[in-house]
């Protein structure tokens, strides 16, 4: 049996132009500690950056979307979350499960009808081990996102209050700290040596206990304090 101490906590968010529809969700949701609030939308625009940045396992997603719809929004993301519709319709079950879509919840939502979609998400869930890594990530550049495939990522440097992503084909400096895109980035294969440096796994290709050497012959030295790091 799929209980909530299987399972890693999962990450989910929401979408809907109503304030008050993230506020009772959430309510329903604080009854299942295993779920954990990791964003709320109130459009299309707002979602597909937001989950491009932040990844979740599960989203619950209004139909009707000002100036769009749940539909088109999930057509517009590279990498689909689990999806569950919540809308106050009826009549777009059937196109629904066709898009993909996991279950399909009618408004005002019960607690007793959540807790049947959740059990079905956690059974649908108890085999992963990390979110699928997207396409390609969002990081913020000043005066814009940039989105970067992370297997092109070498290597993550501090520079002062930005960070700079070594990539084969270039250097690109982002708007972020260090502890922020450590915080993001965990869950697809990077990992913090230095407090100056973090390094994507994938081209990591031999370390010791002062340097790792990355794919192309690239070092970076590795931090007293991160003498433990995984790789």
């Amino acid at each position: 049996m799929v209980t909530p101490e299987t399972l890693r906590p999962i990450r989910y968010a929401s979408v809907d132009d109503e304030p008050q529809a993230h506020v009772a969700l959430r309510a329903l949701l604080a009854a299942h500690p295993d779920f954990t609030d990791a964003g709320r939308y109130a459009s299309k625009a707002s979602a597909v950056a937001g989950l491009a940045r932040h990844p979740v396992a599960v989203l619950f997603l209004d139909f009707d979307l000002a100036g769009s719809t749940g539909f088109e929004l999930l057509a517009g993301l590279d990498d689909v979350p689990v999806t569950v519709l919540i809308t106050a319709h009826a009549n777009y079950a059937v196109e629904a499960f066709e898009r993909g879509v996991r279950d399909y919840l009618l408004k005002p939502v019960s607690a007793d009808r959540l807790a049947l979609c959740l059990d079905r998400l956690r059974s649908l869930l108890v085999d992963r081990a990390t979110p699928r890594t997207p396409k390609a990530l969002a990081f913020f550049c000043g005066r814009g996102h940039r989105l970067v495939p992370p297997d092109d990522i070498f290597a993550i440097d501090a520079e002062g209050n930005f960070c700079s992503l070594l990539t084969a084909k270039e250097l690109i400096l982002v708007s972020e700290s260090m502890k922020a895109l450590e915080s993001r980035l965990a869950l697809f294969g990077f990992v913090r040596i230095h407090k100056c440096h973090m390094v994507n796994r994938r081209h990591v290709v031999a370390f010791d206990a002062h340097e790792v050497t990355l794919t192309g012959g690239i070092h970076r030295p590795i931090g007293r304090l991160y003498r433990d790091a995984e790789f």
